[in-house]
């Protein structure tokens, strides 16, 4: 008489994905839609960069560090560390030569 539940959400799920998938299927095909998502898509990218630009900007006037800054200054502790492994590995070297 009437379907199991476990049946019938089984069989409505599959109608679903399967409305869905079409669906999908014919959107994405759509030249017009991929069209818009794209146009929509560059505008979005554009505002980021705009705002990004914006707020890099304002922290500088504000005397904050930037992303610029914070970059600037890992690369130098970076530099920084290669120089102390290198002393280090001198004064193991000098040391193991004045002992032996």
């Amino acid at each position: 008489m009437f379907p199991k539940p476990d049946e019938f959400f089984k069989q409505s799920f599959e109608q679903w994905e399967k409305q869905t998938a079409e669906f999908w299927e014919g959107m994405l095909r759509d030249p017009n839609f991929l069209k818009s998502g794209w146009q929509a898509m560059e505008a979005a990218l554009q505002n980021q960069q705009q705002w990004n630009k914006a707020l890099q900007q304002q922290l500088a006037a504000w005397r904050l560090p930037t992303r610029e800054n914070h970059e600037r200054l890992l690369h130098q502790i970076n530099r920084l560390q290669v120089m102390i492994d290198d002393l280090n590995q001198r004064m193991d070297d000098l040391v193991a030569r004045l002992e032996g």
